[in-house]
C-alpha cells in the first residue's frame, strides 16, 4: 500500500490483515525508485515492509498495542529497531532516518539495555531485539521460550532471514 495518509486507523487495519508479503509505505518519505524496489522485493519474498514514519503509530493509542518491554521504547529507537528487522545496516538506518551513523549506535545501545539484551560470549543482543519486535508486531508468531530456542539453534544471523 502506498499512501499520503499517517493517521494511526489506516495502520490499524493494514496490521489487521495478517497475510503475507505487504507494505505500508507514505508516498513522502520514499525518497528514491531504490526505496521502491526494495519494498517490492521484500514483499515478493513474504516479508512485511513498513514505512519507518508509520513506527511510532504503534506506541500511539491509534495504533497497534505492543506487547511486554517494546512499550518502553521511544518512536525513534522503535524506527530504528524496525529497520534493524529489516536487515538494514547501522550506515543505512542513519540514512534512511536522515541522522548520524553515530546516532544510530546510540539508539541500538539504549533499545538493547531497554529489552535486557546484551552482546556477550552466550547471546548476541542486536539478534534477541529484532526477534522480540517481530514477535510483538506480530511478524513471527512465537511461544514464549520460543525466542531463545530459535536463536540458539541458529549456527548464522542469515538463517533468521530465510
Amino acid at each position: 500500500m502506498l499512501s499520503t495518509h499517517d493517521r494511526g486507523e489506516y495502520l490499524k487495519e493494514f496490521m489487521r490483515d495478517d497475510s503475507a508479503g505487504k507494505a505500508f509505505l507514505l508516498k513522502s518519505t520514499l525518497r528514491n525508485t531504490r526505496d521502491i524496489v526494495r519494498s517490492i522485493e521484500d514483499v515478493t519474498a513474504g516479508r512485511t515492509v513498513l514505512d519507518p514514519a508509520m513506527v511510532s503509530k504503534l506506541t500511539s493509542d491509534e495504533g497497534v498495542r505492543l506487547s511486554g518491554a517494546l512499550k518502553n521504547l521511544s518512536p525513534r529507537e522503535l524506527q530504528v529497531l524496525g529497520l534493524m528487522a529489516k536487515a538494514h545496516s547501522n550506515r543505512a538506518i542513519a540514512e534512511a532516518l536522515f541522522i548520524q551513523p553515530r546516532t544510530v549506535e546510540h539508539h541500538i545501545s539504549s533499545v538493547l539495555a531497554k529489552l535486557g539484551f546484551n552482546s556477550n560470549g552466550e547471546r548476541h543482543g542486536r539478534v534477541f531485539a529484532i526477534l522480540t519486535y517481530l514477535e510483538s508486531t506480530g511478524q513471527l508468531p512465537m511461544h514464549e521460550g520460543d525466542v531463545e530456542q530459535a536463536a540458539g539453534d541458529m549456527s548464522s544471523p542469515l538463517q533468521m532471514i530465510a
